[in-house]
């Protein structure tokens, strides 16, 4: 009989398994849920970390407008087209096109350390067959 032990250490969920597991199967399944949870953690910290840039620009945006009035508008022009592009990334950069995209960059990394596979020779011309004239049949 396996024993699993779960704790969480500065956010990071370890398992740790007093035996092995022959079949294998727990671990994949393990695996599989490890990695859900770890991408669900990562959107909601994402998410945590907008709506707290959105607290910082909300109150020090109200604070120089109330000192320093309209001359503190073109600060709050950039900041806010900052701000948009920090939304966009959390909420949808997470689109399917986007996904693939990120995809396919992951695999030119990877394949940028390995060597060039050689091409294949080209396949030799097949003869022609010539018809030499004859009775039909």
């Amino acid at each position: 009989m396996t024993k699993t032990q779960e704790a969480s250490v500065c956010g990071t969920r370890i398992v740790c398994r007093s035996e092995p597991n022959p079949g294998g199967e727990d671990d994949l399944a393990a695996a599989t849920t490890d990695e859900r949870y770890d991408e669900a953690r990562k959107r909601v910290e994402a998410k945590m970390g907008f709506f707290s840039h959105l607290a910082v620009f909300a109150v020090i945006n109200i604070v120089f407008l109330i000192i320093a009035g309209v001359d503190w508008l073109w600060v709050t022009l950039f900041w806010g087209i900052g701000l948009a592009l920090h939304a966009w990334q959390v909420f949808f950069s997470d689109s399917g096109a986007m996904a693939a995209w990120k995809e396919r960059q992951i695999e030119k990394e990877l394949g940028r350390g390995a060597p060039k596979p050689e091409p294949a020779p080209a396949p030799a011309p097949e003869p022609t067959k010539t018809e030499v004239p004859g009775p039909s049949r």
